[in-house]
């Protein structure tokens, strides 16, 4: 799974949920949006699916 960004002329640009997958031997993907979700989580998100590490501010202090 990973995000993809799409540019807008006029706007913000989306970003889109894609899942690849097999069907028949074709490589295929399934597209989500998640347009609902703020700036700072779809920010967050993409990092989640890079797989970065995240470490809460409770195990730290």
């Amino acid at each position: 799974m990973h995000m993809a960004r799409i540019p807008n002329r006029s706007s913000p640009p989306a970003f889109l949920l894609r899942e690849p997958y097999r069907e028949d031997r074709k490589v295929k993907t399934r597209t989500l949006n998640p347009t609902k979700l703020s700036h700072q989580a779809l920010r967050l998100l993409e990092r989640f699916l890079q797989s970065e590490h995240f470490v809460s501010a409770e195990t730290l202090g």
